[in-house]
């Protein structure tokens, strides 16, 4: 009996001893190492990742536990390779490949990852320990093979563009556009590329094959056409122009290109926020009916003071209504998927006039869709004191069945030392995913989504705003290039 107890207890110890060199080595290895679930894609959460994961992808072991390994998804890996990859390990065999993975700060790597199922004496799939994935070192991303960008207009947003374009391993960013000598050999000298203040050097540059305009609102058009016409990528900020005729006119150079017959052109309008996380998932909880038809939306961007007064320059040619407005529009008629008829708006002018920019101080519209109503909010003198040192931004949405409540300036934390903030944490995701999903586009000749026309039903919308504004009237939103009063005011829908 004791003796059979001795060689249970030298078992149970050479198991354990076992255990601590599989945990010493997983511990040292020097690729990142996941162990997850094995209940399929949809439900798989991550039970450990080693030191090198940590370390690789910027997930500490507390913020990955519990997570699934979509957190690494980049979006430019196909969605077969995944399927294939749990058909594979789900039949007990290894998977290996090259794959593209993001870590925390948003950056990509592409890596050489093996996964294989972990068996039971049994040969079932464990539900313990079922799936290690080991990342090898990023796959150098050949020098020739990197598209070739530039960015025209290289103010606060356009250096994301900038930023983006020189760390993404598919880019190579060639060259800088500013009206400014000064500023455009300062931001090429920091960014270390070319730069110019000749619109045409970067149009007949064939090295370039991708075109950031980031230019105040009301300098978009001359740019985008003499890029569209040198048949350039064109990722075009918001709005895309401050008049449906110049909107028009970018659609139109870029349609008659031959490359755009037969979509190999791009063309994108950047409104970012449909990247935000929290509306993302509001547009996705839309489409499958969570809340019912959309009835009403309310929807507040506003700017602290400082942002009018000395941020933009050009504010006095501008206005809350262009500068802000693109971006709820844009995402209520995306999250309804409506078009809009008519508008209402009214707007104050006063604290900015008595600091010599003559523009709105606040704009309030009322957008009549096709079967829902929103009211949109937009204020340049939102004090400084305010939590979130740069944005108020609200979102509600009202369906026939519920609703879903955002408020994208308090992402969670809240810092209270000499004053009160509400940090943003999503930057990263909302200013550099939608520039990753363009080079993706351009290199899967995919065609991208806002698309020109989505950037001029915008602009239209706002059009429609500013002639209110004017004239104190509704006006009726055209599905052409234009905007009309409306005899009456909005009744119903």
């Amino acid at each position: 009996m004791g003796k059979g107890l001795d060689r249970a207890e030298a078992a149970r110890n050479c198991a354990e001893e076992a255990l601590v060199l599989r945990d010493r080595a997983m511990a040292n290895a020097a690729n990142g190492i996941i162990i997850a679930d094995h209940n399929g894609p949809s439900d798989n959460p991550i039970r450990y990742v080693n030191p090198a994961f940590e370390k690789t992808y910027g997930y500490s072991r507390h913020e990955a536990v519990g997570k699934t390994p979509r957190i690494l998804k980049s979006g430019v890996t196909p969605q077969e390779f995944y399927d294939e990859l749990w058909e594979t390990l789900l039949a007990k065999q290894v998977v290996s490949g090259e794959i593209v993975n993001k870590t925390k700060d948003g950056r990509l790597l592409t890596v050489y990852s093996s996964a294989n199922p972990i068996l039971d004496d049994e040969g079932r799939i464990t539900s313990d320990e079922p799936q290690p994935t080991n990342n090898q070192q990023r796959i150098p991303h050949p020098e020739s093979a990197k598209i070739g960008a530039a960015v025209i207009g290289v103010g606060t947003y356009g250096e994301v563009h900038v930023r983006n374009y020189q760390k993404d391993y598919r880019t190579k960013l060639i060259s800088v556009w500013s009206r400014s000598k000064e500023r455009s050999r300062r931001v090429g000298g920091k960014y270390r590329c070319e730069y110019t203040t000749d619109l045409d050097k970067i149009a007949k540059d064939d090295r370039i094959q991708i075109v950031s305009i980031a230019t105040p609102d009301f300098a978009h058009t001359e740019p985008a056409l003499k890029m569209l016409r040198a048949e350039k990528h064109v990722l075009l900020e918001k709005p895309m122009a401050t008049s449906v005729k110049e909107c028009q006119q970018i659609l139109d150079a870029y349609n008659s290109q031959p490359s755009a017959l037969n979509s190999q052109l791009k063309l994108m309008v950047n409104f970012h926020n449909r990247w935000y996380p929290p509306l993302a998932q509001a547009k996705r909880l839309v489409d499958e009916g969570k809340i019912g038809k959309p009835a009403n939306a309310f929807a507040r961007l506003s700017d602290i003071i400082t942002v009018p007064t000395e941020m933009v320059s050009w504010s006095d040619k501008t206005g809350p209504h262009w500068f802000l407005l693109p971006h709820t529009i844009d995402l209520i008629r995306w999250i309804f998927g409506q078009e809009a008829k008519s508008v209402y708006a009214v707007g104050r002018k006063g604290v900015l006039q008595s600091r010599g920019i003559d523009t709105y101080d606040v704009v309030q519209a009322q957008v009549v869709f096709e079967q829902a109503i929103a009211t949109f909010e937009s204020s340049w003198i939102l004090p400084e004191s305010w939590r979130n040192n740069l944005i108020e931004f609200k979102v509600d949405i009202y369906g026939e069945k519920g609703r879903i409540g955002i408020v994208g300036d308090n992402e969670g934390i809240e810092i209270s030392s000499s004053n009160h903030k509400t940090p943003t944490l999503y930057d990263f995701v909302t200013e550099e995913e939608p520039i990753k999903y363009f080079i993706e586009c351009v290199i899967n000749d995919k065609q991208p989504s806002p698309t020109g026309e989505d950037g001029l039903a915008v602009t239209r919308i706002i059009e429609a705003v500013e002639k209110s504004l004017t004239e104190g009237e509704v006006i009726s939103i055209g599905s052409q290039n234009s905007v009309k009063k409306s005899i009456s005011t909005p009744g119903k829908i």
